[in-house]
């Protein structure tokens, strides 16, 4: 379960891929608001919470690829 981030406030790159994540809560990120590469592909991903990115200003790369989206 990925849902606590909430520690890493300068966290800049986060490669989660191919970790068989099935669900991320949209507070997940709220606090890592210098992150700017989040590559969650090939996980088993069905659908993304509506407002997962809304903190995340600085995102430049955001990769779902390969999951149930």
């Amino acid at each position: 379960k990925f849902d606590d981030f909430s520690k890493l406030i300068y966290l800049i790159a986060l490669d989660l891929s191919q970790n068989n994540i099935t669900k991320i809560n949209s507070n997940t990120f709220e606090n890592s608001k210098l992150l700017r590469y989040l590559n969650l592909s090939f996980n088993n991903l069905e659908f993304l919470e509506k407002n997962l990115t809304n903190p995340l200003m600085n995102l430049n790369f955001f990769d779902v690829s390969h999951n149930k989206i």
